[in-house]
């Protein structure tokens, strides 16, 4: 990765003025849950406040899922255009998450560029209490990898289209058959259908096969609100998690069964360098 990052500095410096706008594939740096192309602005300060609600067929008891909730907390630092990292803590399991994700090229306006290609990488641990007494603690027991190809395309005034090819580490299963690494190929579309309102939908489809027996395809539906300094999305899933380790490779519900989770995201930018264009 860091190869990746040295390699590319002196490209992107030099094609930063040919491409399209900053954000403009996708208007934030998320297609509901799915990582997007867009790294966060340099100098900006992104705070996130992701929030999900349980299960709708958990039935009025549960009050719909409303009485079961997980929240994640994210701050996001764009240090170069090309270039973000961030930091997050989510409720389920106790998780806390470091990620960066770099544009490596992007489209640009006069068609020389067909595509946006970004890579994203986060690093987990859960902090939950350890629960196997047979297997000896061990801190590197608790981690988890993700990295991610976004490979993005917008088409017109409208449409933007990508595909994510992830691949997931985890340290340790609860079984022996269990899939240490996990490959998946996400698939998102977003359709803008006024200046400040799109629709989304974020699939990402299990390609290991204890995982893909075991667990459904994550699938999210989202609308999106742009405002200035804020994008407000609204989602709904069939996945519980929050971040890539989770919702990924651990989703249990089904659409067909009512086990979708209603939630929201939150996304207040702060600036805190002035970009040199201003």
């Amino acid at each position: 990765m860091l190869v990746i990052l040295l390699v590319t500095t002196s490209l992107l410096s030099a094609q930063e003025k040919d491409f399209i706008g900053q954000n403009e594939t996708f208007g934030a740096t998320r297609i509901s849950l799915t990582q997007s192309v867009e790294p966060t602005i340099k100098g900006q300060l992104v705070l996130d406040i992701q929030h999900q609600f349980g299960p709708i067929n958990s039935g009025i008891q549960e009050f719909f899922g409303l009485d079961q909730a997980t929240t994640r907390l994210g701050l996001t630092y764009g240090v170069f255009d090309w270039l973000s990292i961030g930091v997050g803590r989510t409720g389920l399991y106790k998780t806390y998450d470091g990620s960066v994700k770099a544009r490596i090229f992007r489209q640009n306006k006069d068609g020389g560029m067909p595509l946006t290609l970004s890579y994203f990488g986060n690093v987990g641990i859960y902090t939950t209490p350890w629960n196997y007494d047979n297997v000896p603690y061990d801190i590197s027991h608790r981690l988890s990898y993700v990295n991610q190809l976004l490979i993005a395309r917008r088409f017109g005034d409208h449409l933007s289209v990508q595909i994510s090819p992830t691949f997931i580490h985890r340290n340790f299963v609860e079984s022996r058959e269990a899939d240490n690494d996990v490959w998946n190929m996400g698939m998102a579309v977003r359709y803008l259908f006024a200046e400040k309102y799109s629709v989304t939908v974020d699939y990402h489809y299990l390609l290991s096969k204890y995982t893909a027996d075991n667990y459904n395809n994550s699938l999210t539906i989202g609308f999106n609100i742009l405002t200035a300094g804020h994008v407000f999305s609204l989602f709904a899933s069939n996945s519980l998690g929050l971040v890539e380790q989770q919702f990924i490779p651990m989703t249990k519900g089904s659409w067909l069964d009512g086990d979708i989770h209603f939630g929201f995201t939150i996304s207040r930018s702060f600036t805190i360098v002035e970009p040199d264009y201003f």
